[in-house]
């Protein structure tokens, strides 16, 4: 077996249980062994004293790139992400430019992320009216294993605006 990558010695680190002393192999960018017994791997970080987290997962972001990189773009958005303990992004599909609606901009939003994103991220495929011959593709490149970072497609649907009533015409529950 061979030795981990990075060890992080003696933190308080969370974990489902509660929290306790612990020591943290990272190999290939993975955690290979939480425990008391972890080897020493080819970098050492002593943790002794500081608290150990679980990365945080932001399933809500609108990143603006390729196209509108100067408002908020992968490597801007994701240094941030970084900073405040987020390990990954899903990207939204409809209020980022481009939206995610077609083949041709997930893959264009897809090659852009691959380059410049410094977290792991996924990327949700939105549903618009005219779209709909589009819903299938979407959906299979969840299942695409060719993908070099993790593509997850998940389907969020615009709808039309519609005409608020007032509360006075408006039905409730039962009518």
């Amino acid at each position: 077996m061979t030795a981990p990558d990075l060890v992080i010695r003696g933190g308080t680190t969370i974990l489902p249980t509660g929290q306790r002393p612990a020591d943290i192999a990272v190999t290939g960018g993975i955690i290979t062994a939480v425990g008391s017994e972890v080897r020493d791997g080819a970098e050492i970080i002593d943790a002794t004293g500081l608290i150990v987290l679980p990365g945080v997962v932001d399933a809500h972001v609108h990143f603006n790139e390729p196209g509108r990189a100067d408002w908020e773009g992968w490597e801007a958005g994701t240094r941030g992400a970084a900073a405040g303990g987020v390990t990954t992004v899903l990207e939204m599909p409809l209020n980022a430019h481009p939206p995610t609606t077609t083949p041709a901009a997930f893959d264009q939003k897809l090659a852009v992320a691959s380059q410049k994103s410094l977290v792991d991220f996924g990327l949700w495929g939105g549903l618009v009216p005219d779209n709909l011959d589009n819903l299938q593709i979407l959906h299979q490149y969840s299942r695409s294993a060719s993908r070099r970072r993790p593509a997850s497609v998940r389907l969020w649907a615009s709808m039309p605006k519609v005409r608020r009533r007032s509360s006075a015409t408006r039905p409730t529950c039962g009518t």
